[in-house]
C-alpha cells in the first residue's frame, strides 16, 4: 500500500516532478525523422480548454493565469457550441487539471483534445502518433522505421451526486515497433525474452488503461474519489511523461521513464482518495508486477 499527499498549485508540477535534463554532448548519437500529430491539421486532435460565461462565449481568463498562461497553438480553442450539460467536477475543479490515473497536473495546463456530447455524456478523445526513423549511432546503437502511438477515449457524467469517469487507452506499438521496442541509447526498463532491456525502449502494452473514476463532495469543502482498473495507474510517482505538457511532441521516452513512470500501467489498481479544492489524500492497492 502506498499513501501520497498531492497539492495542486497552479503553473507548477504536482506529486513528484520528473525532470529530463537534455545532453548536449547526446545530441550528435540520435536522429529522428517523425510526423508528429500534434495540431488539428494531421492526425490527432490537440484542442484546449478556454474560460466560458453561461451563455457559451468565451470569457476573459483571470490577471493571473492570463499572464501565465501556456503558449497558444493551432486548435488550442476548445469549440463550446452544443456543449450544455458539461459535466462539473467538484469544488470546480477545471477538466485541465486531470492527469494520467488519479493525478493532477497544473490548472494551467492545456488540454487538447476533441470533446463532444453524446446526452449526459461528455466524450473526449485524444493520441498521438510518430512516424519515424530512429537512428542511435555507436556501437550499442541501432536502427529502425517504426510508430510510436497511442489514442484516448474518456467519457464523463452526473451520477448521484458526483462525477464518473470511464477512462480507455490503447496502442499499437507492440505491432508497429515489435516486442524489443524501439533504440534509444541510455534507456533501461522490462524484459525481452528473459534478458533486461538496455538501449532501448519497450513498447507499450496493447491496454494501456481501461478504468473508472468516481469523485463527489460529501460536504462543502471535503470530497471523496474511488479509482477502479483491470488496467491502469497507481496513486505513486508523477503524471505519466505522455500526459504531461513537457513531452507532448516528444517521440521518445524520457531516459529516467522507468524511475519515475514504472507502474504507469499497471494490471489491478484500487484507490481511494479524500481531497479538497487544493489538496488530495491517496491511498493505493496494486499488482507490483511488471506487465507484459
Amino acid at each position: 500500500m502506498c499513501v501520497t499527499l498531492v497539492r495542486s498549485a497552479s503553473g507548477r508540477s504536482v506529486r513528484l516532478a520528473a525532470h529530463r535534463a537534455v545532453l548536449s554532448w547526446l545530441a550528435p548519437l540520435s536522429l529522428t525523422i517523425g510526423g508528429t500529430t500534434a495540431y488539428t491539421c494531421s492526425l490527432s486532435a490537440q484542442v484546449g480548454h478556454e474560460h466560458h460565461d453561461s451563455t457559451g462565449r468565451a470569457a476573459p481568463a483571470p490577471a493571473d493565469t492570463a499572464r501565465h498562461a501556456p503558449r497558444k497553438f493551432p486548435g488550442d480553442t476548445m469549440r463550446m457550441s452544443g456543449m450544455q450539460g458539461m459535466p462539473e467536477r467538484p469544488f470546480g475543479m477545471p477538466m485541465t487539471r486531470m492527469g494520467s490515473g488519479t493525478a493532477w497536473l497544473p490548472d494551467a495546463s492545456a488540454m487538447r483534445a476533441w470533446h463532444f456530447m453524446a446526452g449526459p455524456w461528455m466524450l473526449m478523445v485524444h493520441g498521438d502518433a510518430f512516424l519515424q526513423y530512429d537512428h542511435q549511432g555507436g556501437p550499442r546503437g541501432d536502427d529502425q522505421v517504426g510508430s510510436i502511438n497511442w489514442a484516448m477515449l474518456m467519457a464523463m457524467r452526473q451520477l448521484a451526486g458526483g462525477t464518473l469517469h470511464l477512462h480507455g487507452m490503447a496502442s499499437a506499438e507492440p505491432l508497429t515497433i515489435g516486442k524489443r521496442g524501439y533504440p534509444l541509447l541510455l534507456q533501461s526498463g522490462e524484459t525481452y525474452q528473459g534478458v533486461p532491456l538496455h538501449d532501448r525502449q519497450h513498447p507499450h502494452d496493447l491496454f494501456m488503461e481501461l478504468s473508472a473514476l468516481y469523485e463527489r463532495p460529501i460536504t462543502q469543502r471535503l470530497g471523496v474519489l474511488v479509482y477502479a482498473a483491470p488496467v491502469g495507474e497507481p496513486a505513486i510517482g508523477p503524471v505519466a511523461y505522455m500526459h504531461r505538457p513537457s513531452a507532448l511532441n516528444d517521440p521518445f521516452a524520457p531516459l529516467a521513464h522507468h524511475w519515475t513512470d514504472a507502474t504507469h500501467i499497471t494490471y489491478g489498481v484500487l484507490t481511494a482518495a479524500l481531497f479538497t479544492r487544493n489538496v488530495k489524500l491517496e491511498a493505493t492497492l496494486f499488482n507490483g508486477r511488471e506487465p507484459d
